[in-house]
Protein backbone atom coordinates (compact mmCIF):
# COMPACT_ATOMS: atom_id res chain seq x y z
CA UNK A 1 0.00 0.00 0.00
CA UNK A 2 1.28 3.47 -0.91
CA UNK A 3 -0.13 6.60 0.75
CA UNK A 4 0.28 10.16 -0.55
CA UNK A 5 -0.82 13.08 1.59
CA UNK A 6 -0.85 16.83 1.30
CA UNK A 7 -1.71 19.49 3.84
CA UNK A 8 -2.20 23.21 3.61
CA UNK A 9 -3.86 26.16 5.30
CA UNK A 10 -6.78 28.07 3.86
CA UNK A 11 -8.09 31.51 4.81
CA UNK A 12 -11.59 30.86 6.07
CA UNK A 13 -13.01 33.24 3.45
CA UNK A 14 -11.79 30.80 0.74
CA UNK A 15 -13.04 27.63 2.42
CA UNK A 16 -16.33 27.22 0.53
CA UNK A 17 -14.68 27.91 -2.83
CA UNK A 18 -11.96 25.32 -2.11
CA UNK A 19 -14.59 22.79 -1.06
CA UNK A 20 -16.44 23.35 -4.36
CA UNK A 21 -13.19 22.84 -6.31
CA UNK A 22 -12.35 19.61 -4.48
CA UNK A 23 -15.88 18.29 -5.01
CA UNK A 24 -15.62 18.92 -8.77
CA UNK A 25 -12.21 17.27 -8.97
CA UNK A 26 -13.30 14.20 -7.00
CA UNK A 27 -16.40 13.77 -9.17
CA UNK A 28 -14.22 13.99 -12.28
CA UNK A 29 -11.59 11.54 -10.99
CA UNK A 30 -14.13 9.04 -9.66
CA UNK A 31 -16.07 9.08 -12.92
CA UNK A 32 -12.88 8.27 -14.85
CA UNK A 33 -11.53 5.34 -12.82
CA UNK A 34 -10.04 3.69 -15.89
CA UNK A 35 -7.62 6.63 -16.20
CA UNK A 36 -6.97 7.12 -12.48
CA UNK A 37 -5.55 4.13 -10.53
CA UNK A 38 -6.30 5.62 -7.11
CA UNK A 39 -7.82 3.17 -4.61
CA UNK A 40 -9.41 5.82 -2.41
CA UNK A 41 -9.05 9.39 -1.21
CA UNK A 42 -10.28 11.57 1.62
CA UNK A 43 -10.18 15.25 2.47
CA UNK A 44 -10.27 16.59 6.01
CA UNK A 45 -10.75 20.15 7.24
CA UNK A 46 -10.29 21.60 10.74
CA UNK A 47 -13.35 23.85 10.67
CA UNK A 48 -14.31 22.89 14.22
CA UNK A 49 -13.19 26.18 15.78
CA UNK A 50 -15.24 29.05 14.37
CA UNK A 51 -12.96 31.70 15.91
CA UNK A 52 -9.98 31.06 13.63
CA UNK A 53 -9.20 32.95 10.43
CA UNK A 54 -7.53 29.94 8.75
CA UNK A 55 -8.30 26.24 8.51
CA UNK A 56 -5.98 23.26 8.19
CA UNK A 57 -6.79 20.92 5.30
CA UNK A 58 -5.42 17.42 4.68
CA UNK A 59 -5.75 15.35 1.50
CA UNK A 60 -4.98 11.61 1.78
CA UNK A 61 -4.80 9.19 -1.17
CA UNK A 62 -4.26 5.44 -1.21
CA UNK A 63 -2.67 3.51 -4.07
CA UNK A 64 -1.63 -0.10 -4.61
CA UNK A 65 1.97 1.05 -5.20
CA UNK A 66 4.16 4.07 -5.98
CA UNK A 67 3.86 3.48 -9.74
CA UNK A 68 0.08 3.92 -9.59
CA UNK A 69 0.53 7.21 -7.71
CA UNK A 70 3.00 8.44 -10.32
CA UNK A 71 0.62 7.37 -13.12
CA UNK A 72 -2.24 9.21 -11.40
CA UNK A 73 -0.34 12.51 -11.28
CA UNK A 74 1.03 12.12 -14.80
CA UNK A 75 -2.55 11.71 -16.03
CA UNK A 76 -3.63 14.80 -14.06
CA UNK A 77 -0.94 16.96 -15.67
CA UNK A 78 -2.37 16.12 -19.10
CA UNK A 79 -6.04 16.24 -18.13
CA UNK A 80 -7.61 19.36 -19.64
CA UNK A 81 -10.74 19.08 -17.48
CA UNK A 82 -8.68 18.92 -14.27
CA UNK A 83 -6.54 21.90 -15.34
CA UNK A 84 -9.67 23.88 -16.20
CA UNK A 85 -11.08 23.32 -12.69
CA UNK A 86 -7.88 23.37 -10.58
CA UNK A 87 -5.92 26.14 -12.29
CA UNK A 88 -8.37 28.30 -14.20
CA UNK A 89 -11.81 28.18 -12.57
CA UNK A 90 -10.64 28.14 -8.93
CA UNK A 91 -6.86 28.75 -9.02
CA UNK A 92 -5.96 26.50 -6.10
CA UNK A 93 -2.63 28.22 -5.37
CA UNK A 94 -4.38 31.55 -4.77
CA UNK A 95 -7.04 30.00 -2.53
CA UNK A 96 -4.57 28.62 0.01
CA UNK A 97 -2.25 30.43 2.41
CA UNK A 98 1.08 31.20 0.74
CA UNK A 99 3.86 28.65 1.47
CA UNK A 100 1.53 26.42 3.52
CA UNK A 101 1.37 23.48 1.08
CA UNK A 102 3.36 20.44 2.24
CA UNK A 103 3.15 16.90 0.92
CA UNK A 104 4.68 13.51 1.56
CA UNK A 105 4.28 9.81 1.16
CA UNK A 106 4.18 6.64 3.22
CA UNK A 107 4.71 3.05 2.28
CA UNK A 108 2.73 0.65 4.43
CA UNK A 109 4.94 -2.05 5.91
CA UNK A 110 2.93 -3.51 8.77
CA UNK A 111 -0.79 -4.00 9.08
CA UNK A 112 -2.32 -4.55 12.51
CA UNK A 113 -5.41 -6.64 11.83
CA UNK A 114 -5.80 -8.34 15.18
CA UNK A 115 -9.32 -8.39 16.45
CA UNK A 116 -10.28 -6.96 19.81
CA UNK A 117 -11.14 -10.47 21.03
CA UNK A 118 -7.60 -11.65 20.24
CA UNK A 119 -6.13 -8.67 22.11
CA UNK A 120 -8.13 -9.46 25.28
CA UNK A 121 -6.51 -12.88 25.69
Amino acid sequence: MFIYFARWRVPKVNSIKLEEMIREILIHVRSNRERYPQLQSAVYCSSVNSDVSEEDWIWVEEYANREDCEAFYKTLKDDKEFIKVHDKKYDFWHLITKDSFKDGEYLERVRFDQSIEHQKR
